[in-house]
């Protein structure tokens, strides 16, 4: 069967970074492809045959902070998935999926022409997470968003966590915006413009991820998959899809998340009013509900190695590069043969 030419338009999405390390086909130029793989974007009236994927609709718009796009866009964006060089829609979990249904009008045809592929990585070590008797559990949060990915929460966490179980574990928490944080402990340590060798020693370090996050994220996921890092996440949008509660990690309820139905286009139109909500909404139930799940480690040492296990069953038979890429394969070559 013939191969088929494939142009992608990005070259350094967080979340594809897997194509290029290891890609499904050979991707060509633009000017000699016949098919073409557009991500997270839709450039006005396409005369080519394409594949797209998408990670939210919102995103879809070209504006990633203006949410209110995706109404006036709303038309085109239609337009263009319904058109006959549309051949592939791949949202990157059944959560983006069901959001694809909620915000656009799509012909049946082409919600036949949905398929989910989730982003994949590799395994990039055979180690278990191991906690040895007398050891500090060593918990691990990477964000760059202050209240969009917890880190305020998880701050206000850590204090609850002092006042019973001081000397017993260490955060590290590595983010560039930590705003006024008032916090005089020692079982933060903070950490700022790092490297790539610091964070990947940190990771390697770590005996759980914390990440109780109110807007979408999946880079932190899939190396916390790759590494066997147990994760206390919330389970907002398609999060449980990645981390099952008791399994490979705990899951913690959000009070509410950035594409939450009853908030956004209601409460926020634009990102920064969406921080604006989280800053002056600090919901004290969270806080204490991130803290039990940082309480669970602590006290059952045993349940990070069972979980570490668990992550590394989740990536191979649900996450994979090679499951991945043989389902892009089939879906390009279908592409242009239906």
């Amino acid at each position: 069967m013939k191969s088929v030419k494939v142009w992608l338009n990005v070259l350094n999405h967080p979340v594809w970074r897997e194509y290029f390390v290891n890609p499904p086909v050979q991707y060509t130029s633009r000017e000699e492809a016949d098919l073409w793989h557009i991500s997270n974007v839709i450039p006005d009236r396409i005369n080519n045959d394409f594949v797209i994927d998408s990670e939210h609709p919102i995103i879809l718009s070209g504006h990633t902070r203006e949410y209110y796009m995706i109404t006036e866009k709303k038309e085109a964006i239609e337009e263009q998935l319904n058109s006959s060089h549309c051949r592939k829609i791949l949202p990157f979990s059944n959560g983006a999926k069901d959001e694809l249904l909620y915000y656009l009008d799509l012909d049946k045809e082409v919600i036949d022409k949905i398929e989910v592929v989730y982003p994949s990585t590799t395994q990039k070590t055979n180690k278990v997470k191991e906690i040895s008797d007398g050891d500090l559990v060593t918990f691990l949060h990477v964000g760059n968003k202050f209240y969009g990915k917890g880190t305020r929460d998880l701050i206000e966490s850590v204090k609850l966590l002092d006042e019973k179980y001081s000397n017993k574990f260490i955060c590290h928490i590595v983010s560039n915006d930590l705003r006024d944080v008032q916090y005089s402990g020692d079982s933060i340590v903070w950490h700022k413009d790092v490297s790539y060798e610091e964070l990947h020693g940190l990771y390697e370090k770590a005996h759980v991820f914390v990440l109780p996050l109110l807007q979408d994220s999946w880079a932190v996921y899939l190396e916390c998959l790759s590494l066997g890092i147990p994760m206390i996440s919330t389970g907002i949008y398609d999060k449980k899809e990645i981390i099952s509660d008791n399994h490979n990690g705990l899951i913690v309820e959000a009070p509410y998340s950035l594409f939450d139905h009853n908030y956004m286009l209601k409460k926020w139109n634009i990102w920064d009013e969406f921080c604006d909500y989280a800053k002056n909404n600090l919901d004290f139930g969270f806080v204490e509900r991130i803290c039990g799940g940082m309480e669970y480690f602590i006290e059952n040492k045993d349940e990070v190695t069972r979980m570490s296990n668990n992550m590394f069953s989740v990536l191979n038979n649900k996450f994979s590069t090679e499951i991945k890429n043989k389902k892009i394969r089939r879906i390009y070559q279908e592409a242009k043969t239906n």
